[in-house]
């Protein structure tokens, strides 16, 4: 998978223009998925096992469905109230667990 990041971290950290930076030099080459039927406390717990920005979501039969990024979690769903939904913590917690990942030069895999 190459992600808007992929392309930014190779950017800043690659020291060569873009147009010379091959796609498979700068992808994520591990990519972890969820389903569309998966909750999105599932996703998010997926995204703080691994470090992940970003779940490929996938039907039953490995068909691409989307791109789940913790932003659009954050975004899109609502601070835990009367137990619904994520708390911020959860959020702020992966988002920080991401930012320490030290097994890739970019800290999103």
């Amino acid at each position: 998978m190459l992600t808007d990041r992929d392309i930014c971290m190779a950017a800043s950290f690659g020291g060569t223009r873009l147009r010379t930076v091959r796609v498979d030099a700068s992808m994520s080459k591990q990519v972890h998925i969820c389903s569309p039927e998966d909750t999105i406390e599932t996703a998010e717990q997926i995204m703080a096992t691994h470090k992940a920005h970003r779940l490929a979501v996938a039907d039953a039969g490995g068909r691409l469905r989307g791109i789940l990024s913790l932003s659009d979690i954050a975004r899109r769903y609502r601070v835990k109230q009367r137990g619904k939904g994520i708390a911020a913590t959860d959020i702020a917690a992966t988002r920080a667990a991401n930012a320490a990942s030290t097994d890739h030069p970019e800290g999103s895999r």
